[in-house]
C-alpha cells in the first residue's frame, strides 16, 4: 500500500512537470506563430 501511494506520488510529479515543459513548449510555438 505504501508502495503503491509512493508510485502515484511520483507519477503525479512527473505528470506536473510533464505538462509544465507543454507549456513552455506551446508558448514558444505561439511567439513564433506570432513573429
Amino acid at each position: 500500500m505504501y508502495q503503491k501511494s509512493t508510485i502515484t506520488k511520483t507519477v503525479a510529479i512527473e505528470l506536473r512537470q510533464m505538462v509544465q515543459v507543454m507549456g513552455a513548449y506551446k508558448g514558444q510555438l505561439q511567439l513564433c506563430y506570432e513573429e
